[in-house]
């Protein structure tokens, strides 16, 4: 990214990136470009990537965990049609050499020809959107009560239950389309 970026071999104005590319564009990257964020950002773009967690921090914070999620969400997209391709077409699943590079494109072009189906957004994609907004900024009052109470700290015994159960009887009764909505998508690649 950083040779990319810099137009590695003739001036960096001449680059193509920086051509298609203006001021301002978000990138939503992997972790695998953590070291391409500084320069990324030198150049004016927005580049967004998953927190990772500090290393005396058991988990991520809330805003961290908030902020990965919705990265994840959108990510989740390329690395699904990433996955297809490198399932259905063995020249994709492994780096390729020089000898490959003048017609790569068109293989992946070929490549894309293939799938038929194209991806379509969750019929629950207005209702995820509105639940992101809504919720972004709340605090998380499970994690705060865990964390004052010690229960992230203490061994408990597996209790096996059921729907019969007396102790649950007054748990709320979920549909399929309320656990989506609630776990904001299935990430499973398959059509709602």
């Amino acid at each position: 990214m950083k040779m990319i970026l810099e137009n590695y071999d003739a001036p960096i104005e001449d680059g193509p990136f920086h051509y298609f590319f203006h001021q301002g564009d978000v990138f939503i990257l992997d972790r695998g470009f953590r070291d391409s964020i500084p320069l990324i950002e030198t150049y004016g773009y927005d580049a967004h990537m998953p927190p990772n967690k500090r290393r005396q921090d058991t988990q991520l914070s809330t805003d961290q965990a908030n902020k990965s999620r919705l990265i994840t969400m959108v990510r989740w997209v390329v690395e699904t049609i990433n996955g297809r391709f490198k399932r259905d077409f063995k020249i994709f699943r492994n780096r390729v050499f020089n000898k490959h590079v003048p017609h790569i494109f068109e293989d992946f072009r070929f490549a894309a020809a293939y799938f038929q189906d194209p991806y379509e957004d969750s019929p629950y994609t207005e209702d995820f959107i509105e639940i992101i907004n809504r919720n972004i900024q709340r605090p998380n009052r499970l994690a705060e009560y865990v964390e004052e109470n010690n229960l992230n700290r203490q061994r408990v015994t597996f209790h096996r239950m059921t729907a019969n159960d007396p102790e649950v009887e007054n748990f709320p009764q979920l549909t399929v389309e309320d656990l989506i909505k609630f776990s904001i998508c299935t990430y499973t690649g398959q059509k709602q």
